[in-house]
């Protein structure tokens, strides 16, 4: 659903094929997103995001290949929407801002405009709008059958920034299947959820120990400023590569930290290592109730950003 990532974007991801629990593509996806969050203003043409696009295909013998396509998404002027009669459908009225997808997949066109709007239930909040539509071909027409079906989508927004103010933040995406005319349509509405918690926080270091040839690593996790307690913490060894990425040299491994929030990390080393933490996603039922016909399928509790720590051993 909604993911932080670094630089102040956040990640939206929606399960095109499989989001509303049916195995169909939902006609219409909407994310609310609570009082904190916030869109920055952005000129027409103006590139606001990148997006991975999923296309899967099995063949007779049960065979699954996929196909993973990249394209940017730019800012559109929202007056242009006013009379578009499906534009209207999927999101009536004039929105703050329009985010244009524009790509081809295998040789296909696929244009996908995703609807910035203040919700009348909370104006202080945000609400992305958006209606996968099917791909076209050369003549501009929808495919009845799509040669190769979209699975997924992973979207990065630029002008989407995240709360920064102490707080629990909800965000709730519905995935909405076609009724029979082919319009949304609303009893097949389905939610899930997404928890962040600010401040989410966790800390460490870490020092050598000669005796025993240990790297040993301490830290503290923090929710609001407060021990998380059981915070499961995920570690592993890592290591540069030759064009600069970040490469995991051994199994990611977990500690629990304890009630409050303080973990140890001890293990052998024979050179300087540096490790890299963090306190992962969880997913699990919903807390509460749900509006939502079908009521809430699953709830993200966001885990904690990346920490690295390098433990250096001493020459001897």
């Amino acid at each position: 659903m909604v993911e932080g990532v670094n630089g102040g974007a956040d990640v939206l991801a929606s399960a095109l094929a499989t989001g509303n629990g049916t195995g169909t593509p939902p006609a219409q996806v909407v994310v609310d997103l609570p009082s904190g969050y916030t869109a920055a203003p952005t000129a027409p043409g103006t590139t606001v995001g990148l997006a991975l696009l999923a296309s899967t295909s099995s063949s007779g013998q049960g065979n699954t290949s996929a196909t993973i396509v990249s394209a940017e998404l730019t800012a559109d002027d929202p007056a242009r929407y006013a009379s578009d009669a499906a534009a209207q459908a999927c999101a009536p009225g004039t929105p703050v801002a329009v985010w244009k997808l524009t790509t081809t997949i295998v040789g296909l066109s696929y244009t996908l405009p995703v609807f910035v709007e203040h919700p009348a239930s909370n104006p202080e909040g945000l609400e992305l709008r958006f209606c996968p539509p099917p791909l076209t071909g050369s003549d501009g027409k929808p495919l009845a059958t799509p040669p190769v079906p979209l699975s997924g989508a992973l979207f990065l927004l630029f002008p989407l920034q995240q709360p920064t103010a102490p707080g629990s933040y909800t965000s709730s995406a519905f995935f909405t299947s076609a009724g029979p005319s082919g319009a949304p349509d609303p009893t097949t509405t389905a939610e899930t959820r997404f928890l962040r918690t600010v401040p989410h926080i966790l800390t460490a270091k870490g020092r050598y120990d000669k005796k025993t040839r240990d790297a040993v690593v301490t830290g503290r996790v923090t929710e609001l400023g407060q021990p998380q307690s059981g915070a499961v913490v995920e570690y592993a060894a890592v290591s540069a590569s030759s064009s600069g990425s970040i490469v995991v040299g051994a199994a990611v491994k977990r500690v629990r930290a304890s009630a409050t929030g303080t973990f140890t990390i001890r293990t052998r080393i024979s050179k300087t290592t540096t490790f890299l933490l963090d306190v992962a996603n969880t997913v699990g039922p919903c807390q509460a109730p749900s509006t939502a016909p079908r009521g809430c399928l699953s709830e993200t509790v966001e885990g904690t950003g990346e920490k690295d720590v390098r433990v250096v051993v001493p020459r001897r």
